[in-house]
């Protein structure tokens, strides 16, 4: 840029853009330590650095901003994914659980926040037709890594791939509600108390 030119200024559609993207962000951290519906549309705006009544005039409700916000966790969850490399072991189940419990992670906080959601007992937020979807998904991929195991030999051959992959998810996030809502209870602890269960019941010993 020469020095006497001037910077471009943003549209108003990339200014609104940019706003919600920190109302996201700000949602997401928000999410992560008191759950998806413990917080106020003010409280989101002010962490934002915003208004306290920004939220209310972009998204209009509450619930509007919660499925929106849904939406946009998956997608960022999804962008930082790594895609593992194949072991014929399970190594890469147990990093994920390390991961999910361990809240001072910040590369994790988009999927320990899914996981919080999933874990919601009123099964207000399963409606949400991304959320279902992304649910959906990751049963499935669980249950053909399970299968993969059994046939790699290094998962019993005993067991119900389908409905084990769907026991490990409800198991995992009903545990993760419970280290993040009792303060006597350690997640990190939690978590490798967890990974023990689950290798003592599918693992070929």
């Amino acid at each position: 840029m020469h020095m006497n030119e001037q910077p471009k200024k943003r549209t108003q559609g990339e200014r609104r853009e940019a706003a919600e993207r920190r109302l996201f962000v700000a949602g997401v951290r928000l999410a992560s330590e008191k759950g998806l519906d413990g917080f106020s549309l003010a409280e989101l705006g002010e962490l934002a650095g915003f208004s306290r009544g920004l939220p209310a005039h972009y998204f209009g409700s509450k619930d509007n901003f919660q499925k929106q916000l849904v939406k946009f966790i998956i997608d960022e969850f999804n962008n930082n994914q790594e895609i593992p490399e194949p072991k014929k072991d399970l190594s890469s189940l147990v990093k994920t659980i390390e991961k999910a419990f361990d809240i001072s992670d910040e590369d994790m906080i988009y999927s320990r926040v899914l996981l919080i959601i999933l874990s919601d007992t009123s099964g207000k937020f399963l409606a949400f037709e991304e959320l279902e979807a992304f649910c959906n998904r990751t049963i499935d991929n669980i249950e053909n890594d399970l299968r993969q195991g059994m046939i790699d030999g290094y998962i019993r051959q005993d067991i119900d791939p389908k409905l084990i992959s769907r026991i490990l998810i409800k198991t995992i996030c009903t545990v993760i509600q419970m280290a993040l809502s009792d303060d006597q209870i350690d997640p990190k602890k939690t978590g490798q108390e967890l990974i023990k269960l689950i290798l003592n019941g599918i693992e070929v010993v």
